[in-house]
């Protein structure tokens, strides 16, 4: 298995600053996802990664490679692997086969069989006739397509062709598997099957892998690790766990989870019984803390908290007020995705998502009383943005 580094990475295009120094670690074996919104540099740090670009500053190195020597450091080293790599396909020549590359769009050679895209790289590199088609026979028959082996790309399904592309890719054998949002173009349960299919190929041969994805879900369940990239640098990486009940700023909150954190402002104020939190929203009061969850921050200066929708719930029956830690919302919509019920509710002048419940009065209009799960709370310094620990 080999490691990634890259150190202080810097990038430029059209003379414009792409990246602050971007330094990664990835380990031998482990699945990073590369998360972040579309436009912000993913796809052309993954490129870097694979020789393709050539970084304005920094450098890269693989660890525990044989055949892969460092580059940092070396425009001229990355100049000669760039002409070792087939932009199109992601196919290393030339005996340099330890990366190997899959794209959004799948990169099938169009006048070839699925059967010949498959012993492409073995071909290529001399592999007799009858190994290489065996190869590709097992191959095929982990992937789901053996009774494709004859057709053209053009006569595949979307499905189908990532499918064949992922395998072209395994079929060199290499030490690091480098995907480009390979799942963005196809529909929800065929992304959910190839989601469960590469990672279990990842497992199986001991791969190092990046993976590319504006998905956040799909960034969540694959990565033994998430890297948030945006303006420029990494906001954060960690654990999915981590990421998303821990973000360590308000961009990243934002960004991870389906439906989006709620976000509300208001004081820290000390009371008799304890601390309580006034919200901005005057129609919203104060709500008292539990004392198990009284954060350690001071009172009245301004903080922002933020809380996922399950972490906010629905009393089952409707109310006029709130009391004690409760809050009073009105329901605007409902939103059904099989497994969950969320509701959109206005609290005061805020709208929220939250973990809804069916409900014979659940129409627009009615009134709820809301409870807040402060354990879950995570709170934000409202100038800067950060996490407060």
């Amino acid at each position: 298995m080999t490691g990634i580094e890259l150190e202080a990475i810097e990038f430029q295009r059209n003379g414009k600053s792409l990246f602050q120094p971007l330094s990664l670690s990835v380990g031998p074996g482990e699945y990073l996802t590369l998360a972040g919104p579309s436009g912000g540099g993913k796809t052309t740090l993954l490129r870097i990664v694979a020789g393709l670009e050539v970084p304005y500053r920094g450098g890269r190195c693989f660890r525990d490679s044989s055949d892969l020597r460092s580059t940092r450091g070396s425009v001229s080293g990355e100049a000669t692997q760039r002409r070792l790599f087939s932009s199109d396909t992601g196919e290393w020549i030339n005996g340099a086969r330890d990366i190997a590359m899959v794209f959004q769009g799948g990169g099938l050679y169009p006048h070839l069989t699925v059967q010949e895209n498959l012993e492409f790289s073995q071909r290529i590199r001399g592999f007799p006739a009858v190994e290489r088609k065996s190869k590709a026979e097992r191959m095929a028959e982990r992937l789901g397509v053996l009774g494709l082996m004859h057709r053209l790309p053009e006569q595949l399904s979307g499905g189908e062709s990532q499918r064949v592309a992922i395998g072209r890719a395994l079929m060199q054998d290499p030490k690091i598997l480098l995907l480009d949002e390979p799942l963005a173009n196809l529909d929800g349960p065929l992304r959910v099957q190839l989601r469960r299919l590469i990672r279990k190929l990842h497992q199986e041969q001991n791969l190092t892998t990046i993976h590319v994805t504006h998905d956040q879900e799909e960034a969540l369940a694959l990565g033994d690790r998430v890297a948030v990239l945006h303006e420029g640098r990494f906001q954060q990486i960690d654990r999915p766990e981590i990421v998303y009940h821990r973000p360590i700023n308000r961009w990243v909150a934002g960004f991870i989870g389906s439906p989006p954190m709620n976000f509300f402002v208001g004081e820290l104020r000390d009371k008799s019984c304890g601390k309580a939190f006034a919200f901005r929203s005057n129609s919203l009061g104060e709500v008292t803390l539990p004392r198990a969850v009284v954060p350690m921050l001071p009172v009245g200066t301004p903080w922002e908290v933020g809380l996922r929708p399950e972490f906010t719930t629905v009393d089952e029956e409707s109310a006029s007020s709130h009391t004690g830690n409760q809050i009073e919302a009105e329901l605007e919509r409902t939103e059904f995705t099989g497994t969950n019920l969320w509701w959109q509710v206005r609290c005061g002048s805020e709208t929220w998502m939250i973990r809804g419940l069916p409900h014979t009065n659940a129409l627009k209009g009615s009134r709820w009383r809301l409870h807040l799960d402060w354990g879950a709370a995570v709170w934000f310094h409202p100038t800067t943005g950060v996490a407060v620990a």
